[in-house]
């Protein structure tokens, strides 16, 4: 479900350059933290960080009711990045360098490159086991 909301994102930033270029510096600033929470060993904070940085890209679409239904879920996407990179730091500096890329082609406005690396970040970052 992730995937498809935040693939629809590419269709937006390749609409709207400028938009493109202002959340792709909004997503580098939260690369940033997140390489700061590495840094301390603070895999809540990154998880958190993690969230945000997603969020923002499906934000983008500007709908309210996705939107509402994605606040829900927030909480277990932290829950379900946590468990990826709680005592794994080497998964967050992976995940890190993903979104560095996601930041990069998002404020590129390149859609279409921008859903690959997407399915790509998604289908690389799923936790083996149970999730609830």
């Amino acid at each position: 479900m992730r995937a498809s909301l935040e693939q629809r994102a590419g269709d937006v930033i390749t609409a709207d350059p400028d938009l493109a270029r202002e959340l792709g510096d909004r997503l580098g600033d939260l690369c940033t933290q997140q390489e700061e929470a590495i840094g301390r060993e603070d895999a809540l904070a990154f998880a958190g960080l993690c969230v945000t940085f997603h969020l923002q890209i499906i934000a983008i679409d500007g709908n309210e009711v996705v939107q509402q239904v994605v606040d829900l879920l927030g909480p277990r996407l932290a829950r379900v990045t946590y468990m990826a990179v709680a005592g794994d730091l080497k998964a967050a500096s992976r995940f890190l360098e993903e979104h560095r890329d996601l930041a990069t082609v998002i404020g590129s406005g390149d859609g279409d490159a921008f859903a690959g690396s997407v399915h790509t970040h998604i289908a690389g970052s799923r936790p083996t086991g149970a999730v609830r």
